[in-house]
C-alpha cells in the first residue's frame, strides 16, 4: 500500500516582497488551525556561540505572518506550551531565500543547544551531514517556495517540543549578509492510526512512541499513518510500540483481520501486541522474512509487491489487554533506511467459536473449538487452525498438529474401538487421529499406540498405519479397534495431525463422524445366570491368527460372528469349573464354510496340550493336532444346528480362564469362511438315562 504523496517541495515559485513592519511585538504561527502568538521580546539564541548575542534582530511582518532573518542570525523564540508532534504532524511554510548563506533552516527543537536532527534546511552553500534535513528542491536566491513537511516522520513527542528557532549561518568576513523570510507557518496534525475492535476504533498515539527493543531499534526512522488513519506504514528498521490511548483486550473468542502490503523485504517483518515495560515474541506474528523468527508465520507469506489479506484467529494464540502495538521490520544491513511495509484496516472481532459433536458409547459430546492448542510446539504450525465445515467434522489444512480437550474425559480400553470417516484432498507425510490420557502432557501423543494413521508418504514410529489408504479426493470409512493397542485410561484430549515439514502450507484433509465405542460382552448362560464376558479379543495358540481380525459380538452380546481367519480368546470374569455334569450348549450356523470351526474352554492361551477345543465344521479332517473332531457332529455350508456337548467325556477342571473360537483358514483365501455361534450356555445337569450322550 502506498501512502498518498506529501510534497516537500514548493507549490508554487514567486518573488516575494513583504512589507515589513520592525515593531511588531508578535510572531503569528498557526496550530492546528488555531493563531498562536509568540511575543518576540521572549526570544533567545539558538546556540548562544553562533548567534553573536542575538545582534540582529528578527524583523516581523505587520500581521506577525512573516519573519525575516537578515545576517548572521540564529534565533529561537519558545512555545507555550511545548508543542506535541505525532506522525501525522505537517509544517506548511512559505520561504524565500534572499541571497543564500552557509545554512537557511527552520528548526523545531526542545532546547536551544541545536540539534541539526530538528532542522530543516532550505538553501546552504556548505556541505552539511546526513542528520540535517535538507528540502527537495532546495530555495534558490530570490525564489519564494511552499513546503509542507512531514515533521511527524522525522521526529515527535508529546509535550516536548518548546522552541521555534530561525537559522541562518553566515560565518563569513561580512557577517551581515544572508537574507531569509519564513512566511504563514502552519503546524497541522492529521488522523492518527487505529484499528477498531467490534467497530468500535481505538487509536494510538504516535507522540509516545517508543523503541521496545532499544538495541535494534534505528530511532531516527518514525512509523507513518495514512491520511484516514486505517495505514500505518514502516520504512527503515524498526522495532517500534505505539500506545493505545485505551487498553485492547483480547480473549479467547478474539479474531483479528488485517491487510498486509510488502514494497521491500527485509528480515523480519511482524505485528505484535504488547503491555507497559514487556516485549515477548510468542505475541508476534510475522508476515513475510527473510531470516528465520517468531511463534506466529502467517501462510502464504507476502510476496515484494503483494497485498494480502489475513484472517487470525488471534484469541487462540495469547489472550490478555494490552496497552502497545509494536511492529518490527528488523533490517540489519548496512542499508538501515531500507524496508517497506505497510499494515492496513486492523480489525478485532468477537466471533462465536463452533463446537464439533463427536460420540461416546452411544452419547453425544460437543469438544469446543477454543480450546485447540498446539500438541507438539516443534512440529505444530501454530496459525494452522483448525476449521470446522460442520458439526460433525474437522478439517486440516497446511502442518497442523494440534489437540481439542475433550469436554467429558472418557475410558479407552481394550474394547474400545474408533470410527470415522476420512476424506483425503491433498496427501502429505501422514495424515493422523490420537488419543492422549495424560492431561498434563498433550505432546505424549508421540509416546506409542497413541495414534493412527490412514494417509502417508512418509512413515514414523509412534503410530499405526492403517490400510487400506485413503486416496486423493476420495472419502472413506474406517473402524479400528483401538483398544487392542493403546495403552488405555482417561481419554483428555484428541490430536489432528497433517504433517507437511517440506513446506508447512499444503495438505487438507477432514475426519467426520468420529464415534468411540465398546465392542458389546459376549453373553454366556452359566448355571441359569447371565454373564458378561468382557470384549477383549486376545490371540490364541501358535501364530495362527490375524491380530486385526476381530469376533463380532451382536448388540445384545448373545451372537458371536466370525469372518476370515483368526483364533481368539476371550477371558472369563471368573474360572469356570468343569464337572462330571457340565453341558455346553450352543447354536452353530454356518455361512461360508472354511477349514475348521471350533469352540474351546482353556486355562491358557497355549494349543499344545490336551485336546480343548470341539471342531464343528469344515473341510480339514486332517493335521488338526488336539482338535477334537471324532463323535462331534459336522454342521455345513448353509445349516444351522444345535449342540449340546457332555464335557466330562472330553476333559473336567477346575481353572478354565477362557473361552476360545477357532476359526482357521489357511493360504490365500484367509480372508474367506463366514459363521456364527450363539446361544453359549454352560450349565449342570441332573443325573439322567441320557448320562454320556452328546448331541
Amino acid at each position: 500500500m502506498k501512502f498518498p504523496s506529501i510534497s516537500l517541495v514548493a507549490l508554487a515559485t514567486f518573488v516575494l516582497s513583504p512589507v515589513v513592519v520592525v515593531a511588531q511585538s508578535n510572531v503569528v504561527i498557526k496550530i492546528d488551525g488555531s493563531d498562536v502568538s509568540i511575543p518576540v521580546s521572549t526570544e533567545k539564541s539558538y546556540d548562544s556561540h553562533q548567534d553573536e548575542n542575538k545582534k540582529r534582530p528578527l524583523v516581523v511582518s505587520g500581521d506577525g505572518r512573516s519573519v525575516t532573518v537578515e545576517g548572521n542570525t540564529q534565533r529561537a523564540l519558545p512555545l507555550v506550551p511545548p508543542m506535541t508532534i505525532k506522525s501525522s504532524t505537517t509544517l506548511d511554510l512559505d520561504v524565500t531565500i534572499g541571497d543564500i548563506q552557509e545554512v537557511q533552516a527552520l528548526c523545531v527543537d526542545e532546547n536551544t543547544s541545536q540539534s541539526s536532527n530538528r532542522c530543516f534546511v532550505f538553501a546552504h552553500t556548505q556541505a552539511l551531514s546526513s542528520t540535517w534535513h535538507k528540502m527537495e528542491p532546495p530555495t534558490a536566491e530570490g525564489e519564494t517556495r511552499h513546503y509542507t513537511i512531514p515533521i511527524g516522520h522525522y521526529f515527535w513527542g508529546e509535550d516536548k517540543y518548546n522552541y521555534l528557532a530561525y537559522m541562518q549561518d553566515n560565518d563569513s568576513s561580512d557577517r551581515n549578509a544572508g537574507s531569509m523570510t519564513i512566511a504563514n507557518a502552519q503546524f497541522s496534525t492529521g488522523a492518527e492510526f487505529f484499528i477498531t475492535k467490534d467497530g468500535v476504533r481505538h487509536y494510538v498515539d504516535t507522540a509516545l512512541q517508543t523503541s521496545f527493543d532499544s538495541r535494534q531499534d534505528s530511532w531516527q526512522y518514525g512509523v507513518k499513518v495514512s491520511v484516514d488513519g486505517s495505514a500505518m506504514q514502516i520504512q527503515g528498521n524498526m522495532h517500534r510500540a505505539v500506545p493505545f490511548t485505551t487498553p485492547v483486550s483480547i480473549d479467547i473468542n478474539t479474531d483479528m483481520e488485517l491487510d498486509f502490503s510488502l514494497e521491500d523485504l527485509r528480515d523480519v517483518h511482524a505485528i505484535c501486541f504488547g503491555k507497559t515495560g514487556e516485549f515477548k515474541t510468542e505475541r508476534c506474528i510475522v508476515a513475510a522474512n527473510t531470516q528465520w523468527w517468531g511463534k506466529y508465520h502467517l501462510n502464504p507469506k507476502t510476496q515484494v509487491g503483494e497485498t494480502r489479506h489475513y484472517s487470525i484467529a488471534i484469541g487462540l494464540m495469547y489472550q490478555g489487554t494490552f496497552d502497545y502495538l509494536m511492529f518490527m521490520q528488523d533490517n540489519d544491513t548496512a542499508c538501515r533506511s531500507c524496508g517497506d511495509a505497510t499494515w492496513a484496516n486492523i480489525q478485532l472481532n468477537q466471533v462465536t467459536r463452533p463446537k464439533m459433536k463427536i460420540t461416546v458409547n452411544g452419547a453425544v459430546q460437543e469438544l469446543d473449538s477454543s480450546t485447540q492448542v498446539s500438541a507438539k510446539s516443534d512440529q505444530d504450525s501454530p496459525l494452522h487452525i483448525l476449521e470446522f465445515p460442520d458439526e460433525f467434522s474437522v478439517t486440516m489444512k497446511g502442518n497442523v498438529h494440534k489437540a481439542l480437550t475433550i469436554s467429558e474425559p472418557f475410558e479407552i480400553n481394550k474394547a474400545t474401538e474408533l470410527d470415522f470417516d476420512f476424506t483425503l484432498v491433498k496427501k502429505e507425510e501422514h495424515h493422523t487421529i490420537c488419543m492422549v490420557t495424560d492431561p498434563t502432557n498433550i505432546a505424549s501423543y508421540t509416546s506409542g499406540n497413541r495414534c493412527w494413521t490412514v494417509a502417508w508418504t512418509q512413515n514414523v514410529n509412534w503410530d499405526h498405519n492403517i490400510e487400506p489408504q485413503t486416496p486423493e479426493g476420495v472419502t472413506q470409512h474406517y473402524n479400528i479397534p483401538i483398544g487392542l493397542k493403546h495403552p488405555g485410561g482417561q481419554t483428555y484430549y484428541l490430536v489432528f495431525v497433517q504433517d507437511n515439514d517440506a513446506n508447512k502450507v499444503t495438505g487438507e484433509s477432514t475426519f467426520s463422524n468420529i464415534e468411540f465405542s465398546q465392542r458389546p460382552d459376549l453373553m454366556l448362560d452359566i448355571n441359569g445366570v447371565e454373564t458378561g464376558v468382557f470384549n477383549h479379543q486376545l490371540s490364541y495358540g501358535s501364530r495362527q491368527d490375524f491380530a486385526s481380525n476381530l469376533i463380532e459380538v451382536s448388540d445384545d452380546g448373545k451372537k458371536a460372528s466370525m469372518y476370515g481367519n483368526l483364533w481368539k480368546a476371550l477371558e472369563l470374569p471368573t474360572p469356570v469349573t468343569i464337572t462330571d455334569n457340565t453341558v455346553l450348549s450352543f447354536t452353530v450356523d454356518i455361512e461360508e464354510l472354511l477349514e475348521f470351526v471350533s469352540i474351546c474352554f482353556d486355562e491358557d492361551l497355549s494349543d499344545q496340550k490336551q485336546a480343548r477345543c470341539f471342531k464343528l465344521s469344515g473341510t480339514q479332517t486332517t493335521n488338526l493336532g488336539t482338535v477334537i473332531y471324532k463323535g462331534i457332529k459336522q454342521t455345513y455350508e448353509g445349516e444351522t444346528k444345535e449342540y449340546m456337548i457332555r464335557l466330562k467325556e472330553f476333559y473336567t477342571g477346575d481353572a478354565f480362564n477362557y473361552i476360545v473360537f477357532q476359526h482357521d483358514n489357511d493360504g490365500a483365501a484367509r480372508h474367506d469362511g463366514i459363521s456364527h455361534i450363539s446361544d453359549i450356555s454352560l450349565y449342570e445337569m441332573e443325573p439322567s438315562c441320557l448320562e454320556g450322550a452328546t448331541f
